[in-house]
């Protein structure tokens, strides 16, 4: 009889203690429910900064071709601000000036520019390291492209991409889509003087 009322007792311990932390359970998880819709959102830095039609914002695309001797090594540089759409063709690694085209924009036309970059997901990128975030030496047999989101004359974002299969790079997005928005900016005059990277 005495063994009965112990182990009664100790069973109905035992589910007051298992009802207890069930109770406790589910109050943090519907605290930690309601705290998380009450926090504040963090807005993205880099796609205000993208959408931003500001005077001093502007899209920058870089591209370069294999890493061959000094005389054939080709890059380029188009630059789309609200104002200002130019290119930079360089020749060797000091980049040298070849050519430069200079072309008036206006803000409508940006506007569009931006959001629809905007929906190529510009942005999304992947965390790297600062060692694999290093462009140096890679993809040596083929071409890099890399873009950014500048605003008075500093990087808010930076995405890159390569030819080669060992080095996606930064950018998560559909690097041809984004790099023929870029250059559908430009009139055939600069457009046909690219380097074919």
């Amino acid at each position: 009889m005495i063994n009965y009322e112990r182990r009664r007792k100790i069973i109905i311990a035992a589910i007051a203690v298992v009802a207890v932390i069930f109770v406790f359970f589910i109050y943090a998880l519907i605290k930690n429910t309601v705290s998380d819709n009450n926090k504040p959102q963090v807005p993205d830095v880099s796609r205000t900064a993208l959408l931003s039609t500001d005077s001093d914002n502007s899209i920058v695309m870089s591209a370069r071709g294999e890493l061959i001797n000094e005389e054939d090594y080709d890059s380029y540089q188009i630059t789309i601000s609200p104002s200002v759409r130019s290119v930079i063709i360089m020749k060797g690694y000091n980049q040298d000036i070849l050519k430069r085209y200079e072309y008036s924009n206006n803000k409508k036309a940006y506007e569009q520019f931006v959001y629809a970059l905007d929906k190529l997901n510009i942005t999304d990128s992947r965390n790297l390291s600062e060692t694999e975030n290093d462009t140096r030496g890679v993809c040596a047999k083929g071409s890099l492209k890399s873009y950014s989101i500048a605003s008075s004359g500093s990087i808010i974002k930076n995405v890159w991409t390569s030819s080669c299969r060992d080095s996606k790079g930064s950018l998560r997005s559909n690097s041809s889509d984004i790099e023929s928005l870029v250059k559908n900016q430009l009139p055939a005059e600069a457009l046909n003087a690219l380097p074919r990277l």
